[in-house]
């Protein structure tokens, strides 16, 4: 069964219990580079959505449970509510619905639950509460499938981008060989042009004051001094700093749904530094801790930046070959990442926590601190994927052109 596509968002589908059924990805040839680079950007792509669905719904339900609370608040004080309290509580509810994609009239209906509100009102506050509470945890284990879907969408995702890198693998070694028979003049002559056309390009981008778009430039994948970065040396750094966060992040997902007033946050302060990240090819990606759970933060840099590049034939071609070494370093992380999901789905659907409905704050700051790493995660690939991409253009340009 290939993967269903409409109109319909994820959280729609989940809340109308639709799950998407994936297939198994198989390997791809060499010769299909195009279709790999636009099945791993699709990939991406889904998973990224799926994820912003995961957050807005985390925060619709954390503003569903705060007007539970307020209006238990004015129900314990005064029995029932006003007619004014009801009229706003349900504009708030129906806010919330049509930002997750839900009709309110239609499958956001259960949200809105306006007979209940008008029962609060009429003083039968106490059973219109109860089922207030039942709805709030039943968009929770909506939440918790959307997770899940969410999990699958990764998997994906990682899955192609390792075909990716071996695909780009292939690619550099047959430039390098290329390049390994072309003499010195010839390659200094082709290397200037592409030069220019790159410094042209970066320019015209900064006279538009446009730092977004000079950043996407390929001359802003190359380092300081309009160096190549050692690709190797940079996804290895980079990997090993994101896998250390993740195993404190394991470390106290796991004692927060053990304990039974497991503090998530308390455990994330005593193993994580306040702020911590990693730079990649002129771009910095931090993770801050905040309220309780892991904030992520991308902002591009220009320090000591230079539109001119400045390397050898030779150095060139060891980027190239090292193209190979990050191409392990990446499945290695992969595989890792595949298996830290896998557990995590199964971690909210089986905790004890996860079945008690107090404790569904807990879940959350668990999750937000996944899908920050998760963006993180993203920021970081697409930019590793984004300099090879720059570097192989180069080589391809140079060893392409005609005298």
């Amino acid at each position: 069964t290939k993967i269903k596509r409409d109109k319909m968002s994820f959280l729609k589908q989940a809340y109308a219990l639709e799950q998407e059924v994936l297939e198994e990805v198989t390997d791809v040839d060499g010769d299909e580079f195009l279709d790999t680079v636009e099945q791993a950007s699709n990939a991406r792509f889904e998973a990224e959505t799926i994820n912003e669905e995961v957050e807005r719904a985390i925060a619709v339900h954390d503003e569903i449970e705060n007007q539970n609370e307020t209006l238990a608040q004015i129900v314990e004080e005064k029995g029932e509510i006003t007619p004014e309290v009801a009229a706003m509580t349900e504009v708030a509810r129906r806010t919330a619905a049509a930002g997750l994609g839900l009709n309110p009239e239609q499958e956001g209906q259960e949200l809105v639950d306006a007979e209940g509100l008008e029962s609060m009102v009429a003083g039968n506050a106490v059973a219109s509460l109860e089922t207030a509470k039942e709805q709030a945890n039943s968009l929770w284990e909506k939440i918790k499938q959307l997770w899940n879907v969410f999990v699958e969408k990764v998997s994906e995702f990682w899955n192609w981008l390792v075909k990716l890198f071996d695909t780009y693998d292939r690619r550099c070694k047959a430039l390098v060989e290329k390049l390994k028979v072309m003499d010195s003049s010839t390659f200094i002559k082709r290397f200037d042009e592409f030069n220019t056309k790159l410094a042209d390009e970066g320019i015209a981008a900064m006279d538009n004051e446009d730092v977004k778009g000079f950043i996407k430039t390929d001359i802003t994948k190359f380092v300081q001094n309009g160096k190549l970065a050692d690709i190797a040396s940079t996804s290895d750094q980079a990997f090993r700093i994101l896998d250390d966060i993740n195993n404190k992040i394991d470390q106290c997902s796991k004692k927060a749904l053990t304990d039974k007033d497991g503090d998530f946050g308390k455990y994330l302060n005593e193993l994580l530094e306040p702020e911590q990240g990693l730079n990649v090819g002129n771009t910095a990606h931090t993770f801050v801790l905040e309220n309780g759970t892991v904030v992520y933060h991308y902002n591009p840099f220009l320090e000591n930046f230079t539109g001119q590049l400045m390397f050898s034939k030779d150095t060139l071609i060891k980027c190239l070959l090292n193209a190979g070494k990050a191409r392990v370093s990446l499945r290695k992380y992969a595989e890792n990442s595949f298996k830290r999901y896998k557990a995590a789905k199964a971690e909210v659907s089986n905790s004890k926590l996860a079945k008690d409905p107090v404790h569904s704050q807990t879940l959350k700051d668990i999750l937000k601190a996944r899908k920050s790493i998760f963006k993180g995660e993203m920021k970081v690939t697409q930019r590793l994927t984004e300099m090879l991409k720059a570097y192989v253009r180069l080589a391809t340009a140079i060893v392409n052109t005609s005298e």
